[in-house]
């Protein structure tokens, strides 16, 4: 979330994020993934996940920081009714292409017959499930790439008359 709100002018890149976050968890999303991961690989035990309370307190900041910034920002939640359309096309869209086993469809293509998605988990998870956990591992650039694929037509060039129309 932080890389989109830096791409759309949510949040400003440098610095951006508050010091107390910066200084334990880094400036990018691929350093707070890394960090995060370290983190709470050295700090669990066998019966509880944990992170160390530096950690624990710079992602609280994070989470307060992407709240008030990102995800209650005014500009972002005067776009909720056109965002939530969105997300009911894309999920009706894919959830029909499930459903009707359209294995030409992302939802198959870049998802399901995925090699890293447990085909155990696609065949005990009811479909709707399947959908939402297809939508949640989206980037918002694919995101909209998926929307425009689903409600744009298809550009189509051809020969009229020997001519290329273009």
């Amino acid at each position: 979330d932080i890389q989109d709100a830096r791409d759309v002018g949510l949040i400003d890149v440098d610095p951006g994020l508050p010091e107390e976050v910066l200084g334990v968890l880094g400036d990018d999303n691929r350093s707070i993934v890394d960090t995060l991961i370290r983190d709470l690989i050295t700090h669990s035990s066998d019966d509880l996940l944990s992170y160390s309370s530096e950690v624990a307190s710079a992602l609280a900041a994070l989470k307060d920081f992407n709240y008030r910034e990102i995800y209650e920002n005014p500009r972002l939640v005067s776009q909720r009714p056109k965002i939530k359309n969105m997300y009911e096309t894309v999920f009706s869209e894919s959830l029909r292409d499930l459903q009707s086993e359209n294995r030409g469809a992302r939802i198959f293509k870049e998802y399901i017959d995925a090699p890293w998605v447990s085909q155990s988990y696609i065949k005990s998870a009811i479909s709707e499930e399947i959908v939402s956990d297809f939508i949640s591992g989206m980037t918002d650039t694919y995101f909209e790439s998926c929307f425009s694929e689903m409600v744009m037509p298809t550009r189509v060039y051809g020969r009229f008359d020997s001519e290329d129309p273009r």
